[in-house]
């Protein structure tokens, strides 16, 4: 269509290309996002975890498979003939449908990381947009596995994720990890007398969203799960508990102590001791996630102090059973994994003066010119310098060419070393094309060494 049938004005333009709860991020933007990831991405890589990656289009069944109607609903759709897709609001699924293609090939416990871009059409709000960035790290194992070997791997990911936050230098004073079992909760359950699947699942969804509302409307909503006024007060009781060996000596729920389930997180606990990072855990039944795959051990990063930052997690996951059979796979695959969303995290870092927001590191080399007027002279100009850029670029430095080297007219020097000194260039290479001489000159300092065009490519050759 043209611009005649459809004519759109700037301003117009303007104001489309202002997508809500979207950014577009300029170089220093670009600078801090790359330096989180890179802190993430070396901390994976120091506990064994390969990076992946996956389409950003997936089919929508890959999220009807398991994933919470809320996720679902606030998808973002394209369709295409008579197939209908989505711009991926997880990779959880997308993990799942690559292990499953592969399952046979490897070599297990299977440890990779991802970060991807995540789309949701949510509402824009503090710590949370429509686009953002999340970093996921995922370990796979084969069934049948002792209670122990997974509490063991539970406590791996966890450990992961707290040694993440505390590379950036976040300490047990800023963040909590708050841990619990949705195989604890189902034995919990039991106790309670709700026995039907839909109560069971309609209640993690009430749970899930228990700090966000008043007492009276959580009630509320529990009971319009289909549960009694008693099985609410032992609901209540339950949530209630906040440290995990008082289960043990709870009138009503000692007996979820002397289940395998309870047990099983009583060693994720413990092992988490053993690594170091008792001070940043705490058990909490009310982190139960709210997707539908998870199956075991949960958790959820919080601020201690939210009053710095926000109130929501700044990072969360859990245990996964057999998600990768919903794709094709053969084998008995468990996993357990997270993922940490860009936007919190740097709303936390920030909060604690964390965040590198440094400026851009300028070139190393500016190169500049001399003015000359001989046109004889100049010639041969753009051959020379772009054999020493080659030359600097090849022993892994930065080089940037003032623009005016092509020029028919005069190169003024001074104009030259004002662009290098904006762009924070920590030496200008000065080629005087008339005396066939070149200086280095260190920026900062303002100290030149000048050699011969002889002397210099001996060197740089």
């Amino acid at each position: 269509m043209s611009d005649t049938q459809n004519p759109i004005s700037p301003n117009e333009l303007k104001d489309l290309g202002n997508i809500r709860g979207a950014e577009y991020s300029y170089p220093e933007r670009l600078k801090q996002i790359h330096s989180m990831a890179d802190v993430m991405h070396k901390t994976a890589r120091s506990w064994g975890y390969s990076q992946i990656d996956g389409p950003t289009l997936q089919p929508v069944e890959f999220y009807s498979v398991k994933s919470s109607e809320e996720l679902l609903a606030d998808g973002y759709y394209v369709s295409s003939g008579d197939r209908t897709y989505m711009l991926r609001p997880e990779i959880t699924p997308t993990v799942a449908y690559m292990l499953a293609g592969v399952e046979k090939q490897l070599s297990f416990p299977v440890r990779w990381y991802s970060d991807p871009q995540i789309y949701r059409n949510e509402r824009p709000q503090s710590g949370r947009r429509r686009q953002f960035g999340q970093f996921n790290l995922d370990r796979f194992d084969l069934e049948p596995l002792t209670g122990e070997a997974r509490a063991l791997a539970d406590a791996e990911v966890i450990g992961e994720a707290i040694n993440t936050l505390s590379t950036f230098g976040l300490t047990s004073d800023d963040v909590v990890m708050r841990v619990n079992s949705r195989a604890v909760l189902e034995r919990a359950f039991d106790v309670m007398g709700i026995n039907e699947r839909n109560v069971r699942d309609g209640l993690l969804g009430v749970i899930d969203a228990k700090e966000k509302l008043p007492e009276d409307i959580f009630v509320e909503k529990a009971v319009g799960t289909g549960i009694s006024n008693e099985q609410t007060v032992l609901l209540l009781t339950w949530l209630n508990i906040r440290d995990f060996e008082q289960i043990a000596n709870s009138d009503v729920y000692k007996s979820v102590a002397q289940t395998a389930e309870y047990q099983e997180l009583a060693l994720v606990l413990q092992f988490l001791g053993d690594q170091g990072y008792a001070e940043y855990a705490a058990y909490d039944p009310v982190i139960v996630r709210g997707l539908g795959y998870y199956t075991g051990t949960v958790f959820e990063a919080f601020d201690k102090q939210p009053e710095r930052s926000m109130k929501r997690s700044i990072l969360g996951g859990g245990r996964y059973d057999q998600f990768t059979k919903k794709f094709g796979g053969k084998l008995e695959v468990t996993g357990v994994g997270f993922g940490i969303g860009q936007v919190p995290l740097e709303i936390l870092l920030k909060s604690r003066d964390l965040l590198d927001e440094s400026a851009m590191p300028g070139p190393d080399i500016y190169i500049a010119v001399q003015e000359v007027e001989n046109d004889d002279v100049r010639k041969d100009r753009l051959a020379t310098i772009a054999r020493i850029a080659k030359s600097y670029r090849a022993q892994g430095k930065s080089v940037v060419i003032d623009a005016s080297i092509a020029s028919d007219g005069e190169a003024r020097l001074k104009n030259q070393l004002n662009t290098a000194n904006k762009l924070d260039a920590l030496s200008a290479l000065i080629i005087d094309e008339a005396k066939q001489q070149i200086g280095l000159k260190d920026l900062e300092s303002g100290n030149q060494h000048t050699s011969t065009y002889e002397q210099f490519f001996e060197v740089h050759n």
